[in-house]
């Protein structure tokens, strides 16, 4: 079983154009929320949630695309997948 950890999921997940557009949006919120002085009040983290009624393809890949790429931008980024359930076998 893959889930939105591994490549192969991601670039599936990815050929869906609404998946790359929320991606986008989501990362400019969090970059633009920073620059506009979010750190000025004393805060230095952003929480975001994602849900997928279906399980752990969509939302998982999001947020693995989204943490990585406000990581190439500089953020320091920490990844919990609190409801993902592995699978037996599941290497990811």
């Amino acid at each position: 079983m893959y889930s939105g950890v591994h490549p192969i999921i991601q670039t599936a997940v990815l050929q869906d154009l609404r998946a790359r557009d929320a991606s986008r949006v989501l990362i400019n919120k969090v970059i633009r929320a920073f620059s506009l002085g979010v750190r000025a009040y004393g805060r230095n983290a952003v929480a975001m949630t994602t849900t997928c009624g279906a399980g752990t393809h969509r939302s998982v890949t999001l947020v693995q695309v989204i943490g990585k790429e406000l990581q190439r931008t500089g953020f320091d980024i920490q990844i919990a997948h609190l409801h993902r359930v592995r699978e037996p076998g599941d290497p990811y």
